[in-house]
């Protein structure tokens, strides 16, 4: 474990040195552009045209000046005709004088690098990887990789080359002969911040463009893991808890005087896919690093708004990753900083040595480990020789013991701190020292690109009455906000369906239709739970309709005639069983549900109340208990619109009529191959499968849903004329 915050003499010699051979580098680079500029001027083409004597030798002079190796090289540059010949050139790997300087430059860095990392150099197999880098030996270059990481293996190759990967990058990116890059390499030779990515030479404004939104913040429960004290190492451990999982704290702690003072915690960047809804992923990091306006800027000053910070107050902005370079892009932002005191801003960890602070009183303060890749992103590593703001106080370390990318972990750096850098500890706890103390209030955020329409909008956005149940008064209609479902249509003998239903049944080949409806509502009015019902299918409950009720079925609830009556319904919730029995009148009973759709097959399994939730073969000693199983394969599917249902039940001698609207997508499966085995239990439930003759049945269609909202509104009575009179 090594220290370094200030420079050896001869590291400091090799830095400047290479300062001044990129000034040197540049400066040839400008004349190679001016004298393109120059040669390719129509004024000076017409006027050797008209003095071809004195004029086309001037031309010629001009060009050998500008493509001979004696010369400047392959040097065209600048302008739309000498940035096309230097593509040219960069394809056909003809360099220039200015590139060769730049090597020069690029390699007294890694020089430099090598006088703090002595096994750099000191490992053959890296100083090999190196020299084939410079001189531009792909095949060799590959083979050595490839060696490292087989002997090293991935997390140590990157630890070995993290201090250097700058100036590798740079390296490759002048000699790889694509010209797309090259202003990238020049930029980190140079000391400027790139504004294409080095590897290929994608422009960056292509990759932020696709890190989009204004920024939201929501507030989120409290974390029980999150410290109650304010202070250096108590911010960190904060971030540590936090997470890199879109989410972010503001905290009002009370200071060592009795005045109230505000931090905002900001943690780095989520581990996965590239474009999340959260500001925390890949495009934003890199947003953040190279711009200075982002949707994390956006979230963490709603966070700080809403949290009510009053004007004027002081801040202090901690950030790891790119949470670092998102809270000094917050530190930059002009508006936010006539409006609060920013005091401090602390990065860890994160690429920032090219922000500057709105505010010139606020103190920054910067860690890096120079193992770590992440803080060199933005093209100043280890072995830039460009200076960052002498006002900073800057803390940059190796630690041998913590391989990347564990050494960029937000505990490797809280460690690093409290066990090994006891002065940096020191300074920082006393600069922090008015924000120490004990934590007022404390809010977690949980941070977004947009803004979040209301849960379930635009389906579940209804106007809502409550109705009252022994269960408290529930809202209408019931809102199930994320569900899945299946419904399957069997046919089974007209005899076997009970009487007395408020309508006709529909029948195909003189058999009635009968739906087993099971569904899965993960969250919303009644909370989560599951449910299976058995249905009979109904015509108009004034009169038949055999032919027309076929596209009535197909009709959204608000306008269909048609409906199911329910025969008995199984449900895992008890409080969702007593608002079905309440204010729709249905036949409830408690059961034990599971519902799997996955990999083309579906699995229903239906147990006596409390029963451990297992599908298993039918037939099979344990298959006994059940009510009833149903499994096999769905088959294509077919989109369809909606699963939308109307429902006549019985309530106090009235007849009901209730919608089910169910909005998600929605596919039909004509030729699915389930099987439903009923078991031997007294149950309700599988008592009427067993009456139905269900036992062994495969549906004639299936529909189902693995994602969908649905409204079910209460019941409304209709009159329906008796059918029987004396």
């Amino acid at each position: 474990m090594t220290v370094t915050t200030t420079t050896e003499p001869r590291d400091r010699e090799l830095r400047a040195a290479a300062a001044e051979v990129a000034e040197v580098a540049e400066r040839v680079k400008a004349i190679g552009d001016r004298l393109t500029a120059t040669l390719l001027d129509p004024a000076l083409t017409a006027s050797a045209l008209r003095s071809p004597v004195t004029g086309l030798p001037a031309l010629r002079a001009l060009a050998r000046a500008l493509t001979h190796a004696r010369g400047l090289g392959f040097a065209f540059g600048g302008g739309l005709a000498g940035g096309t010949a230097s593509r040219i050139a960069g394809f056909l790997g003809t360099d220039s004088l200015a590139v060769l300087i730049a090597i020069t430059s690029l390699r007294l860095r890694i020089s430099a690098v090598g006088e703090r990392h002595p096994a750099l150099f000191g490992d053959p197999v890296t100083r090999g990887l190196i020299d084939a880098v410079t001189r531009d030996r792909d095949i060799e270059t590959a083979r050595l990789l490839r060696t490292m990481l087989n002997r090293r293996g991935v997390s140590q190759t990157l630890a070995t080359l993290a201090p250097i990967a700058m100036e590798v990058m740079a390296l490759k990116a002048l000699l790889d002969g694509n010209p797309f890059n090259d202003g990238a390499a020049w930029a980190l030779v140079t000391g400027r911040l790139p504004d294409t990515e080095p590897l290929l030479g994608v422009p960056t404004r292509a990759i932020t463009a696709w890190d989009r939104g204004e920024g939201a913040a929501e507030r989120a429960e409290d974390d029980p893991g999150l410290g109650r004290t304010g202070g250096l190492l108590e911010f960190l451990a904060d971030l540590a808890v936090l997470g890199n999982n879109g989410r972010a704290v503001v905290q009002q702690v009370r200071g060592p005087d009795g005045v109230c003072r505000y931090v905002v915690l900001a943690p780095g960047m989520q581990v996965g896919r590239p474009i999340t809804p959260t500001p925390q992923d890949l495009v934003g990091a890199w947003r953040n690093t190279v711009q200075g306006s982002s949707p994390y800027v956006g979230a963490l000053m709603r966070a700080v708004a809403d949290f009510g910070v009053p004007d004027g107050a002081e801040l202090t902005l901690v950030g790891h990753s790119e949470g670092g370079a998102a809270v000094m892009n917050l530190a930059q932002h002009p508006g936010f900083c006539r409006r609060y005191r920013v005091r401090h801003v602390l990065a860890v960890g994160a690429p920032v040595d090219f922000k500057t602070c709105a505010d010139p009183r606020t103190r920054v303060a910067s860690i890096t480990n120079q193992n770590d890749l992440v803080p060199a992103l933005d093209g100043l590593g280890a072995g830039s020789p460009f200076a960052r703001d002498p006002s900073w106080y800057v803390v940059d370390y190796t630690d041998t013991r913590r391989p990347f990318p564990q050494c960029h972990n937000i505990r490797a750096y809280l460690a690093n701190l409290r066990d090994d850098l006891p002065e940096a500890r020191a300074e920082l706890t006393r600069r922090l020292a008015p924000f120490t103390g004990r934590a007022v209030r404390t809010q977690v955020y949980r941070l977004w690109d947009r803004a979040r329409p209301p849960s379930g909008f635009p389906f579940l956005t209804v106007p809502t009455h409550p109705v009252p149940t022994s269960a408290g008064e529930i809202p209408m209609p019931v809102k199930l906000l994320d569900g899945a479902g299946l419904v399957c249509v069997f046919a089974v003998p007209e005899e076997l369906v009970p009487g007395g239903l408020p309508g006709s049944v529909v029948r195909v080949g003189g058999r009635a239709l009968v739906a087993l409806s099971v569904f899965e509502h993960r969250d919303g009015t009644l909370g989560a739970f599951k449910e299976i019902s058995c249905s009979v299918v109904l015509h108009d409950p004034w009169r038949e309709r055999p032919l027309r009720v076929w596209p009535d079925l197909l009709a959204r609830a608000g306008g269909r005639r048609s409906g199911v009556y329910v025969l008995e319904r199984a449900l895992t919730s008890d409080k969702a069983m007593v608002v079905g029995r309440e204010v729709w009148g249905l036949s409830c009973s408690r059961a034990s549900v599971t519902l799997r759709m996955a990999g083309g097959r579906a699995a229903v399994a239906v147990h006596p109340p409390d029963r451990h939730l297992q599908v298993v073969p039918a037939g099979s000693e344990r298959a006994k208990g059940m009510l009833a199983v149903l499994t096999g394969t769905l088959g294509p599917g077919v989109p369809l619109p909606h699963l939308d249902s109307v429902v006549y039940s019985e309530l106090a001698g009235s007849t009901l009529r209730s919608h089910v609207e169910i909005h998600g997508t929605v596919r039909a499966h004509p030729l699915s191959a389930l099987r439903l085995r009923v078991g031997g239990s007294p149950h309700p439930f599988a008592a009427l499968l067993r009456g139905l003759r269900l036992d062994g049945a495969r549906p004639l269609i299936t529909v189902g849903t693995t994602a969908c909202q649905a409204r079910l509104g209460a019941g409304t009575p209709i009159a329906i004329p008796d059918k029987e009179l004396p």
